[in-house]
Order: structure tokens, then sequence, then C-alpha cells
């Protein structure tokens, strides 16, 4: 019972990384500026460091590429590294995103000298 456990949560989080990538393009297809560019970046990224940790390590763990601790070690640190690298152009990206949503238009801005007491 836990193998299917373990399954769902796997599925679980592909659709989760899925929908940001596929989110992420459509986003940058509409609009290409660099926030757009960054989550797009960030979300490809962490979709790659997801799919090696899914589907990579464990070959290696397997294959007996990965046998020493030392060499395991290595080997999440630079998964680790690429995968902050990702996490860190996404949020960039989504910051640039909000500022640029929320930015008040001079046209929008309410004029609170006309409303003298």
């Amino acid at each position: 019972m836990d193998i299917w456990k373990t399954v769902l949560f796997g599925l679980g989080s592909l659709i989760a990384y899925l929908i940001v990538f596929i989110s992420s393009c459509l986003y940058f297809s509409k609009n290409k500026h660099i926030g757009a560019v960054l989550l797009l970046i960030g979300s490809l990224v962490m979709l790659i460091v997801f799919g090696i940790n899914v589907g990579l390590s464990p070959y290696l763990f397997q294959s007996g590429h990965l046998s020493s601790a030392e060499d395991i070690q290595k080997f999440y640190m630079w998964v680790s590294y690429v995968g902050t690298f990702g996490h860190m152009c996404f949020a960039i990206g989504f910051v640039i995103l909000i500022l640029k949503v929320i930015r008040p238009k001079q046209n929008d801005k309410v004029m609170f000298d006309d409303f003298k007491v």
C-alpha cells in the first residue's frame, strides 16, 4: 500500500510542476519581458530537477554510479545548487510580475486633493 502512496505523491508533484511550467510558457508567449523569461527559466529548471530526483537518481543508485557516500553527497549538492538557481529565477520573475501588475498607473490614481473637508 505504501508504494501507491509514493506513486500518487510523485504524480501529484509532477502535475503541479507541469502546471507551473505550462502557465509560465503561456505567460511568456503573451508577454516577452524579463519577468516572463525568469518565470520560464525557473519553472523549466525546477521541472528538470524534479525529473533528476525522481528518475535519474534512482537509476544512478541501482547502476552503481553513486556508490560512495562522497559521490552521493556531491550529486545532491549539485542538484541542490541547480534547484536553488531555478527557485531564485522563478521568485525574482514572480516579484517582477507582481510589481508590474500592482504598479499604479497615472490615470488610475485617486487625487485626494479633490476631497478636502
